[in-house]
């Protein structure tokens, strides 16, 4: 008999956990840890409002640090080289590869700057204005 009260005791004692935070307690304000977010950014050197996409990459990169990985691909008009009238304009930053997914994602197609988030919703809706960007990272980051 005083083998079971020992036995009970012990594990009466030892069977209940203190479980100790953080908990989680706002899942509006959760952000995966552990979630990494592409961002392609569709740009050319000439193109005029693609500074400004440019510094939405950056301030959402200085939000969310290295979750961020943040991708500039030159394409289109844009992005063409005019050695003869624009000397400012002499190096080709475009690449076969940026090309090959312009064509792909038809992105340049709908004006620049364009991009994407993780790709979602392709080939549907994948084509993103700048002001989409930041609100669709803070989405995929609470998955």
């Amino acid at each position: 008999m005083k083998k079971y009260i020992l036995l009970s005791s012990i594990l009466f004692m030892t069977s209940c956990d203190i479980i100790e935070g953080p908990y989680i307690t706002d899942s509006e304000s959760y952000i995966n840890p552990d979630k990494k977010i592409l961002i392609e950014d569709f740009t050319g050197h000439k193109c005029a409002n693609c500074p400004g996409a440019a510094r939405e990459l950056e301030n959402i990169n200085n939000i969310y640090g290295d979750q961020i990985i943040g991708l500039a691909i030159h394409t289109s008009g844009f992005a063409k080289p005019n050695h003869h009238s624009e000397p400012g304009y002499q190096y080709d930053f475009r690449t076969e590869w940026g090309d090959n997914w312009d064509d792909i994602y038809d992105i340049s197609s709908n004006g620049l700057p364009q991009g994407m988030v993780n790709r979602i919703d392709y080939p549907d809706n994948h084509v993103l204005t700048v002001s989409e960007w930041a609100a669709l990272v803070a989405n995929e980051l609470k998955k």
